[in-house]
Parts: C-alpha cells; structure tokens; sequence
C-alpha cells in the first residue's frame, strides 16, 4: 500500500478521485489487448497514474455484477499484497503496459483481465474493492519452490517446482467498480518510469477524443 502522502497527492481518498477536474489529465486505452477492453489512464501532475475501467468496458455498460476479483492473474505475485519502504518505493512491482494487474470474474462467469497500460512501478491496488483477509473467501496458494532432494552416496539432486499462485478475492460491493469507477472503484495507482512520465498521453486518447467517439458509436 502507498504512504498517505502519496495517496493525499494523488487526489485519492476515501471519497475517491474528487479532484479529477482540477488535477488530472485523462486519457483512454480502448480495445487494449482485447475488443472492449476499454481502460482509462488519468495521470496526476505529479505523474502518478490511476488504472480503472472506462464507461465503455462492458462491465461498466452493461453494469454487470463482479462477484471475486483475481489480484494474481497467471503465475506471479498477489499484487494485494505488496509492501513499499521508503521514499524510493523500494518493494514495488515492475510493470510493462501489458502486465496483468488483475482479472475480474462477474456473476454471468464473464471473465476480464485488467491491464497495467503504463510502464513503471505499482504503487499500490485498491484492496477496498474486496473483503479484508480475515472475512475473505480468499482461495491462495504460496509462490514458492518445493524441492525434492534425493541422495544417492555423494550425489545429490534437487528439483524445484512453481507453485501457481491463485489470489481470488470476493467483493464488498458487486456494483462499485461499475457505479463508480472514476472514484472508488479504481483499480491501481502505478508510477510510470522516469523517461516516460511525460509520455504516457502519446500512446492513447484524450478525454475530448474518447468524448468523440463515445458520440459517434
């Protein structure tokens, strides 16, 4: 989880991306990496960058219910549970923009996976999307190596295989990231890399683009 000082910087709260006007640029990754998959980015002035759906992802259209969200999709680490030390952020995820920062599973077993869309560090998930850990319907499996060790005289053989590592978290509210996806129901905040903090709106759409195609559809 980020400091309270980033997350006050960044403008959000617990009454969400209030300030979004004022202090953010919004841009949209449409169909990314998938027909539909419609995500906005809106980068702070401080070049944060907040991840979550666009009002033309299907489960925001179609307002869909989401019953469990996956915060480890694939093999690799539960991004729920990320720890950052220090000013320099040490602990953080490296993400490229095609890194999977989560899959959401609705009640009609529609499944989709949420893109990182920015190169850079996760700087944290919205873990109030789900259940804390101790009421949560969490079904998880340690990444970790299990190791078979044989001897046979002076030789010795080890063989380590990966555990996948699955993280499904049932929701607090089914209908927050759909209600409310500019605000409360963002999906992650990711510090984009140094030399491409001032780039991130070359690569998709701006608010006034997506407003025009949202018109003409």
């Amino acid at each position: 989880m980020a400091d309270t000082e980033d997350l006050m910087s960044c403008g959000v709260s617990d009454r969400g991306l209030d300030v979004i006007g004022r202090y953010y640029t919004k841009h949209y990754a449409i169909d990314f990496n998938g027909a539909g998959n419609d995500q906005y980015v809106f980068q702070h002035t401080n070049y944060l960058c907040v991840i979550g759906l666009a009002p033309t992802h299907p489960i925001v259209k179609e307002r869909k219910k989401v019953v469990s969200i996956n915060w480890a999709p694939g093999r690799g680490k539960d991004h729920s549970q990320i720890k950052l030390h220090g000013k320099r952020k040490r602990g953080a995820v490296r993400l490229d923009p095609n890194s999977k920062l989560c899959e959401v599973t609705c009640e009609d077993s529609t499944k989709y996976m949420i893109y990182s869309t920015v190169r850079g560090a996760l700087v944290e998930v919205n873990t109030k999307l789900v259940c804390n850990n101790n009421n949560n319907e969490k079904q998880e499996t340690e990444g970790e190596n299990q190791k078979q060790e044989t001897e046979g005289g002076n030789q010795k053989q080890e063989k380590e295989e990966e555990v996948k590592v699955e993280a499904n978290y049932k929701v607090l509210d089914p209908y927050l990231l759909c209600d409310k996806p500019s605000g409360e129901g963002y999906i992650a905040i990711i510090k984009p890399d140094y030399q491409d903090q001032k780039k991130v709106g070359n690569k998709y759409i701006s608010h006034e683009q997506y407003v025009a195609k949202m018109s003409s559809a």
